[in-house]
């Protein structure tokens, strides 16, 4: 009867995990090199107790191993966990090594179906788990174990290097497509890694609310990479933190017309409105950036005349955001050369006006998309 609400719960599907990234296997990775000290703690001596849970689509060739994960000793190869498409092979393979021993899960070189996995069109939940408690290195796919290897090894360097969709050591790359990484500092139990398979189902979702803890406990997640953004250079980890330092420029606000801001071209300010172009190249900047620290950026667009491009830039000509619309824009970036300057600028006579401009220092545990891989939608 109308009014008296639902008997049961409903279930709500497909209300998430509908995207994932494509990696060409040439030069787009994962930046998350802000993980590398919780995968250190829990990659170490005798204790280690790890996880790595993700699904991933295979390209049609792969015609060298490709690796999905790896964490190392940047020093040798002695010390190192790898999650690889083992192209001559054909086969997932996980390998922890530890003092120079390699403990090698194998996968097998055919799906469930008996095809190979190049190019099947299927997503597949890939799981490798070491423990130390256990004494096992184990491998699963599709909620199936593939192989168990007693014997856990003693890691005798210290972990300094972690990457996603590329080697890290012979600079190769993953050629597919990838979403829901779920990395942890405990072993992930059987029931658990059934749970998350057959979480796929019917409807299409690929991955569940892990950072929650309401179907898996989240206990020892150190990252959860769901890649469901639309836009932007940044991975979003579900579980990372996230933090910005004080305001880094002088008179973001124009309140003091462009006292502290060095000019080009044609350029004003009046009424804590700032005004760039339209002569052919215009601009006005700050020397507050440090190479290799990630930054956000808030702005407030006033106006803009959509002729030419309005950006921000480095001082390499380097651009680093276009701005398309007015309103207010926030974007990060992590600056990649030695000049300090941060370049607000109107190229090819563009004419726009800003109200105010804030830079950050942003700290986060985030990962970065290196070479912008693309998005892919609707998961099958």
């Amino acid at each position: 009867m109308l009014g008296l609400g639902a008997s049961i719960s409903p279930v709500i599907t497909n209300m998430h995990n509908q995207s994932a990234r494509s990696f060409d296997g040439s030069d787009q990775d994962v930046n998350i090199d802000g993980i590398i000290s919780q995968v250190a703690d829990a990659v170490r001596g005798s204790q280690t107790e790890f996880s790595i849970s993700l699904w991933c689509k295979l390209s049609a060739s792969i015609g060298a191993s490709v690796t999905l994960f790896k964490c190392r000793n940047s020093g040798s190869t002695n010390n190192q966990i790898t999650l690889l498409y083992h192209a001559s092979g054909n086969e997932f393979r996980f390998s922890p090594k530890f003092g120079g021993v390699n403990d090698v899960c194998n996968g097998g070189s055919t799906n469930a179906s008996g095809a190979s996995y190049e190019g099947d069109g299927i997503w597949h939940h890939i799981v490798g788990t070491v423990s130390a408690d256990d004494d096992t290195n184990e491998l699963w796919i599709d909620g199936v174990k593939k192989e168990s290897v007693t014997g856990v090894g003693t890691l005798n360097e210290v972990t300094n290097d972690v990457s996603l969709c590329q080697n890290g050591e012979d600079g190769t790359y993953f050629d597919g497509d990838l979403k829901d990484v779920a990395i942890y500092g405990r072993q992930l139990t059987d029931a658990e890694i059934g749970i998350i398979y057959n979480s796929e189902g019917a409807s299409g979702d690929k991955g569940l609310d892990l950072a929650s803890g309401s179907h898996v406990s989240n206990a020892g997640l150190i990252a959860h990479f769901r890649f469901e953004e639309k836009s932007g250079t940044v991975a979003t980890n579900e579980v990372g933190v996230r933090t910005e330092g004080s305001e880094l420029l002088t008179n973001g606000d124009f309140a003091s017309d462009l006292t502290g801001w060095t000019g080009y071209g044609t350029t004003s300010a009046t009424g804590g409105i700032a005004t760039i172009g339209a002569s052919s190249n215009s601009g006005i900047y700050q020397g507050v950036l440090t190479q290799g620290v990630t930054y956000t950026v808030t702005l407030n667009v006033t106006s803009y005349d959509g002729v030419g491009t309005a950006q921000f830039a480095n001082s390499n000509g380097n651009n680093i955001y276009t701005i398309t619309e007015t309103g207010i824009q926030t974007f990060i970036f992590t600056h990649s050369i030695a000049s300090a300057n941060l370049i607000l600028r109107g190229v090819s006579n563009a004419l726009f006006s800003v109200s105010s401009v804030s830079v950050k220092q942003y700290t986060t545990t985030d990962g970065t998309y290196v070479n912008a891989p693309a998005i892919t939608t609707n998961i099958p």
